[in-house]
């Protein structure tokens, strides 16, 4: 129970973050992908089926702020919390590194699959790949990393 109210208050502020990003830096709010953070972490920490539930609900909030097809967001979110419980499971994450090379991968892909599903669903080409497929990914895994980071040492200084 414990799990899913942590869930439940992270998916609170990934929105409000993500709400206060859009009014503030609108033009930028896409470079950091707060939503696929919080699936990334609770997939590593959790596993594959709860990174799943979470991304699933993660993405759900991030389709009602679209206004195309409802459900592509939760799709693609939902796979990257998957991927990422499982693959977590096979390295060691620890160093700042390797956490920034995973969440890069993991926003890169979660990244692939949107854009793959909006042009084949929608039919429309996106304006600028090169800003979801490059900078999208280093950015998010740059604030990440930092974050995580920082989480891991304020955990083992704090219990």
């Amino acid at each position: 129970m414990r799990d899913y109210v942590q869930a439940t208050l992270s998916l609170g502020l990934a929105f409000g973050l993500y709400t206060i990003l859009g009014r503030v830096a609108s033009p930028y709010v896409q470079m950091l992908s707060v939503f696929t953070l919080t699936v990334v972490y609770f997939g590593q920490k959790k596993g594959e089926l709860f990174g799943a539930i979470v991304g699933a609900a993660a993405g759900l909030i991030v389709d009602s702020y679209s206004l195309g097809v409802f459900g592509i967001s939760g799709l693609t979110l939902t796979v990257t919390g998957f991927l990422a419980g499982l693959i977590s499971r096979k390295f060691n994450l620890m160093s700042f590194l390797k956490t920034f090379l995973f969440l890069g991968v993991m926003t890169l892909i979660e990244s692939s699959l949107w854009l793959g599903m909006v042009a084949v669903i929608l039919s429309e080409k996106i304006g600028r790949l090169s800003d979801l497929l490059f900078f999208r990914p280093l950015v998010t895994a740059a604030c990440g990393a930092a974050f995580f980071t920082w989480l891991r040492r304020w955990r083992a200084r704090h219990g």
